[in-house]
């Protein structure tokens, strides 16, 4: 919805403290004359502030909505000349010349998902990122109301055994906030992930922490920082003072708590392969016990047809809506308008049952993803 999307932006725009170290970052990383990619670029405000600093030329990329308004926030500021948005996902973009800055600011998966294949693709030799490093730091928490309303909810409900949902639950990564009480004992760096086409590839870390009290151990407690530019760090750490709406911390779950004593010492371990969706394996380890390792690969929900059709031999057809996203769009090609794509598609009874009108909020929705009018 545009009321979701806004305030989305809008918690961007005010967040003061990550706003300001971006603004810092960029004026230190772009020089004058320099040409600049904004990788997610949002409402603009980092392709103007990339402006302030002395850029010659700022591609905007922008595959959301936000694009749209992004335009004409860019079309009334003195930089639009200099600004050139982008409203298409990045994958699909060719510039006609390299860029020595990619800009970002994205949560830590999109992120990496994005930015190395970007600046694969757009950044000369030399180029600049901001941010140029993810870190994540851990430790051991003691969380009984996140982990009651995020594991032990899945227990039963409304009379029915939900077991198979607590188990999945038990082996997902979580979103929460972390304050400094949280934790048994103090967090320490796991691993920085440089963002650069070598990301994709796992990353392990393992630390012996001693607990600071008596409590019970539900799990591992994460947070993360982005390095913009030598000593500038945008930072999660607990208690947060970035914006609660924009930036989360995360919580990897034990199957069962353990209770620690003060001045045990507890050994984490952890590895993340990162890719489109992030593989986190964890494991926890006591003076008095040996838990079994986790992994959010035990909490994905793939059905046994999903797991084929993405195994390298496999022999696959499209099923009824990639059929549909194949008619539309080859009578695309061939010039057919709306009008003749649509009565062509109510035709097909064994996927429309005739009906006009979903031909054509079908025919809608796939155009407006992929088709543009020719110049």
């Amino acid at each position: 919805m545009t009321g979701d999307l806004l305030n989305h932006h809008r918690e961007y725009l005010d967040d003061r403290i990550a706003q300001a170290l971006y603004r810092r970052a960029i004026r230190r990383i772009v020089r004058p004359g320099d040409v600049v990619v904004d990788l997610g670029a949002g409402t603009g405000i980092h392709s103007m502030e990339a402006c302030r600093a002395g850029a010659r030329k700022v591609y905007a990329l922008e595959c959301g909505d936000m694009a749209v308004l992004a335009r004409d926030i860019i079309g009334e500021s003195p930089f639009s000349r200099r600004i050139s948005v982008i409203h298409e996902h990045s994958s699909f973009v060719r510039l006609r010349e390299k860029a020595d800055v990619i800009i970002s600011y994205l949560g830590p998966s999109d992120l990496v998902r994005s930015l190395p294949p970007a600046r694969a693709r757009f950044l000369r030799r030399g180029g600049r990122t901001i941010p140029s490093h993810l870190r994540f730091r851990f430790g051991p928490v003691e969380a009984p109301d996140v982990y009651a309303a995020r594991i032990d909810a899945w227990r039963r409900r409304r009379g029915a055994d939900f077991t198979a949902a607590r188990r999945c639950a038990a082996n997902t990564a979580h979103t929460t906030h972390w304050l400094p009480s949280h934790f048994l004992s103090r967090p320490r760096p796991a691993f920085t992930l440089p963002l650069d086409p070598g990301v994709h590839r796992p990353w392990k870390s393992n630390g012996t922490f001693v607990s600071a009290r008596d409590g019970t151990l539900h799990g591992i407690g994460l947070w993360f920082e982005f390095r913009l530019a030598r000593g500038i760090w945008l930072s999660t750490r607990p208690p947060l003072r970035l914006s609660p709406a924009v930036h989360r911390h995360a919580f990897l779950p034990l199957e069962r708590p353990l209770p620690v004593r003060a001045g045990e010492r507890l050994r984490l371990r952890l590895t993340l392969l990162p890719g489109f969706e992030w593989m986190w394996r964890w494991s926890v380890h006591s003076s008095s016990h040996a838990l079994a390792d986790q992994s959010s690969l035990d909490g994905l929900l793939l059905s046994a047809d999903r797991i084929q059709a993405a195994e390298g031999s496999a022999r696959t057809r499209l099923n009824a809506r990639g059929q549909i996203t194949q008619f539309v769009l080859e009578r695309c090609r061939k010039g057919h308008t709306l009008d003749q794509i649509t009565a062509a598609l109510s035709r097909r009874p064994m996927t429309l049952s005739g009906n006009r009108r979903e031909a054509l909020d079908v025919t809608r929705n796939i155009l407006a993803d992929f088709a543009r009018r020719p110049r």
